[in-house]
């Protein structure tokens, strides 16, 4: 079982609702993946201006970037949280 800090596990979660919106109707973004589930929660994410987005599926996390969201695994969210607090 994977253990983190509950404290740690608090200051992530008051740092993904301080900056969350609600969605919008927006139409969904051509996205080139094969999932298309995953184009409507990209297409929700990109119209929300996110930041960054989280994600351990490969084929996502192989593009990068969509527009000006970065696409980030797990372990490289929680290096750029380190290396920016303080």
């Amino acid at each position: 079982m994977f253990k983190m800090d509950e404290t740690l596990v608090d200051s992530i979660l008051d740092l993904i609702t301080e900056g969350s919106e609600p969605s919008s109707e927006e139409p969904l973004v051509q996205i080139p993946i094969k999932d298309q589930d995953d184009i409507l929660i990209l297409s929700e994410a990109i119209h929300g201006e996110t930041e960054c987005f989280v994600t351990g599926d490969r084929e996502i996390l192989n593009l990068e970037s969509i527009q000006e969201m970065k696409i980030l695994s797990p372990r490289q969210f929680w290096e750029f949280v380190a290396g920016n607090e303080g």
